[in-house]
């Protein structure tokens, strides 16, 4: 009998204490608990009755995928994570092209790639603004003999 009743009690006790755990782990967030340069340098988590800040800015990322061979990209914007921006951006890639690699990926500021149009090489750029991102892959493709420098694309994580 003194078996049944110590399971019956380990029992009960995960009953009470599971929905606890469970209500805890679904009302905590993780925020950025430091910024630098337009970007979280350190995240913590935050719980429902803590002191979340509600103005911080939630991570965006985005990404552009390129395909050398048809000049093919896609790009992703607004995404909680990198990987799920980059998954998208190669998605949207594919639909033009078949040899689409990531070129660059970016959280809360921008990207641009810029191509030669004598060659498949590429380069990438970023930026807190589009034309920030623009302008250093346009600098990285002119220092490296560029000569026949054109931006493909350029996209912000949050679509400013």
């Amino acid at each position: 009998m003194n078996k049944w009743v110590a399971r019956l009690l380990i029992i009960i006790a995960i009953l009470i204490i599971l929905p606890v755990w469970v209500w805890a782990v679904r009302n905590c967030i993780w925020t950025c608990a430091e910024w630098k340069n337009g970007g979280c340098v350190r995240n913590e988590l935050k719980c429902v009755g803590s002191d979340i800040d509600e103005n911080a800015p939630t991570p965006d990322y985005g990404a552009i995928a390129y395909g050398k061979t048809k000049k093919a990209y896609g790009t992703s914007f607004k995404w909680a994570s990198r990987a799920r921006a980059e998954q998208m951006a190669l998605q949207k890639c594919g639909q033009y092209g078949n040899d689409c690699e990531i070129a660059v990926w970016f959280k809360n500021q921008c990207g641009a790639v810029v191509t030669r149009s004598d060659s498949q090489i590429f380069y990438w750029g970023l930026g807190e603004t589009e034309g920030e991102a623009k302008s250093v892959a346009m600098k990285e493709c002119a220092k490296n003999n560029g000569h026949k420098c054109e931006v493909l694309i350029a996209q912000c994580a949050s679509n400013k």
